[in-house]
């Protein structure tokens, strides 16, 4: 549900405008820039002109730094083109003599001539090279032909998250350039976690159609570094069923039974880009009991994202970091976080499990790829540490 205008904090309608003078300021047009309801006003030596920005109003407060930057650069586009039409024309006398239009007229139809023949010499000059040329440019090493792969990966997806963060859905998401993977932590057990037999089940043979992928396609545990942490990373056409209900519940399924099967004390389950470590769709979360599934959300999706949600500095070293959240979630309500999640877009489900405590599940709904970005952000103000 789209924001009320009443429900905008003044401090963004602010630092919108801050940012828009600047960008505007840097072209070198000066003036003054406000916000009022959804639109953004410019009022300099001109007519005032106004563009409508209500989407960035509404998301200013979820968006990543550089997509702030180029929602900015956007708005400022729309605005330099509105002052440029609000202008009255040009007057059509130029006040050049007819003998000066004249003397234009000869030296203009001379460098044309003069273009025409060198054009000429250059293009007999390059057919006595162009078969040879040609022939190289044929062949294209697989090295090149992976980076140019991965070049076209990078900026689809790129193009993908500035849709989504300008409010598209889950049905305008392209797969091309984007992972799914599937993290968990198990602290409370010595043993390495990548040694548990259920690990090696989970292969690409049994998961692709288990999960409903589409070729080509690819699943394959990740060396973490770390024996008490596992990531299992899909390529391809497995984001087609992860962006789909059906394919979201095989997916959670799987993570439900892996974290059973391994005793695992924290999972999530988030999509994001092949070259990036912004985790920008969070689709499944579990921990323990109540407080673990907020670390998990905390950890997995609010220390993944540019800038992070969570404040480093007050979790201490990067290792202890997911500790120091169970710790600031330790002893949370049920309820508590059932509301702080269903206000974001998602739902929490305490699951029946042969882990001792039973666990605590959250996930999120397709319609909002976003949301769970959201509600680790509003965990992370109310337990103080965003």
């Amino acid at each position: 549900m789209v924001a009320s205008p009443r429900m905008i904090e003044p401090p963004s309608n602010e630092a919108i405008e801050r940012a828009v003078g600047a960008a505007l300021v840097r072209r070198g047009v000066h003036g003054r820039v406000v916000v009022r309801e959804l639109s953004c006003e410019f009022h300099g030596s001109g007519p005032t002109v106004a563009v409508e920005i209500g989407e960035l109003i509404q998301q200013w407060s979820i968006l990543p730094e550089d997509m702030r930057d180029e929602k900015v650069e956007h708005a400022v586009d729309r605005l330099r083109s509105a002052v440029a039409a609000a202008l009255p024309p040009p007057p059509e006398n130029t006040g050049v003599s007819p003998i000066v239009g004249k003397l234009i007229g000869v030296l203009i139809l001379a460098a044309t001539i003069l273009g025409s023949g060198a054009w000429l010499l250059r293009s007999r000059a390059l057919v006595t090279r162009a078969r040879p040329a040609l022939a190289v440019s044929s062949s294209v090493s697989p090295t090149t032909a992976a980076e140019l792969a991965d070049a076209r990966g990078r900026e689809s997806c790129e193009a993908t998250r500035r849709r989504l963060y300008a409010g598209a859905t889950a049905l305008d998401v392209d797969p091309l350039g984007w992972v799914v993977e599937l993290w968990l932590a198990r602290d409370g057990n010595p043993t390495p976690l990548t040694s548990e037999p259920a690990m090696a089940q989970a292969n690409d043979a049994a998961l692709f159609s288990r999960l409903g992928a589409v070729a080509p396609a690819r699943a394959a545990w990740i060396d973490t570094g770390e024996p008490n942490r596992a990531r299992l990373r899909f390529d391809g056409g497995y984001l087609h069923p992860f962006m789909q209900a059906d394919g979201r519940d095989r997916f959670i399924a799987l993570v439900d039974q892996l974290v059973d099967a391994t005793g695992a004390e924290h999972a999530a389950l988030f999509a994001r880009c092949a070259h990036s470590n912004v985790r920008d769709i969070g689709g499944y979360f579990r921990g323990l009991d109540t407080g673990g599934a907020a670390a998990s959300l905390l950890f997995a999706q609010g220390l993944f994202l540019d800038p992070p949600i969570v404040d480093k500095a007050k979790l201490g070293s990067e290792a202890s970091a997911l500790g120091e959240l169970g710790r600031r979630t330790a002893g949370m309500e049920f309820s508590v976080l059932e509301e702080l999640i269903r206000d974001n877009g998602g739902r929490v489900l305490a699951i029946d499990s042969p882990a001792p405590r039973g666990s605590v599940g959250m996930s999120f709904a397709l319609g909002g790829p976003l949301r769970a970005q959201q509600a680790a952000r509003a965990l992370a103000k109310q337990r103080n540490i965003h």
